[in-house]
């Protein structure tokens, strides 16, 4: 059977989408449909269940979810189930906005909805998400938050010598990005540091090179995971410095 699952779009109080177009997104597995806070997923291909469709869902979601984190902040977007429908018989029923956890305080009003990743999330780009938006939350210091990234990125190749360099090439990332985020990450931070003999906090300058290392850390993974065999233009110092928002996909 063919469903069309419709969920509400929730958000913090510190988002606004009213001046937000709607948008529709059309993917290999389903299309959506995103306006005045309801999204629906019309999907391509049969499923035997409504679980079984919504499981196809899930994990674009999540990647969604953690999209809308890195380009507006937490609290940005959620995702609720509504219900679901036989495409050939569809319901139309009202949804109504309801409030989440605050964010911070000011109210950021988007231009766009966030950017409706073309995959899902693989385990390891998930895992080092869930650790940067814990840092956003204040759950975690910078400093070991951004090792944990490294060392998963570096954990993707197989060897016991030269890892860092291999992961580099792997990634498609310059090794001397590698080796600053290690440096920072493992040596500095003041009270937040790592090593407790390590005493000099990071500069606002490093604290924003770090987010943006590690935002591209997880995009990358992310991309090398849906295409393993696929070359990406190289992540530098200098497109670091330059580049904006990150998109997952």
């Amino acid at each position: 059977m063919l469903f069309t699952l419709h969920y509400e779009l929730l958000h913090g109080p510190g988002v606004d989408y009213s001046r937000v177009k709607p948008k529709d997104v059309d993917l290999e597995e389903f299309s959506a449909r995103i306006r005045d806070k309801h999204v629906t997923f019309v999907m391509k291909r049969e499923c035997e269940t409504e679980q079984a469709a919504r499981d196809v869902v899930d994990g674009y979601i999540q990647a969604w979810q953690y999209q809308a984190v890195i380009q507006i902040g937490t609290d940005a977007l959620t995702l609720r189930f509504e219900y679901a429908e036989e495409t050939d018989s569809p319901r139309i029923r009202p949804c109504f906005f309801r409030f989440t956890t605050p964010m911070a305080t000011g109210t950021v009003f988007p231009a766009q909805y966030p950017d409706l990743p073309s995959w899902p999330l693989s385990g390891d780009a998930k895992s080092m998400a869930d650790r940067y938006i814990g840092y956003c939350e204040g759950k975690e210091p910078l400093p070991s938050m951004t090792y944990f990234c490294l060392t998963v990125l570096e954990s993707q190749v197989r060897s016991t010598t030269h890892r860092r360099t291999k992961a580099a090439r792997r990634f498609d990332i310059a090794e001397t990005v590698l080796d600053r985020v290690g440096e920072l990450s493992s040596t500095m931070g003041g009270k937040d540091a790592r090593k407790a003999s390590e005493n000099r906090a990071l500069s606002e300058q490093e604290k924003q090179f770090l987010e943006q290392a590690v935002r591209t850390m997880i995009h990358r993974v992310a991309q090398v995971a849906h295409n393993p065999t696929a070359r990406f233009p190289q992540i530098t110092m200098e497109a670091l410095s330059a580049c904006g928002a990150i998109r997952i996909s």
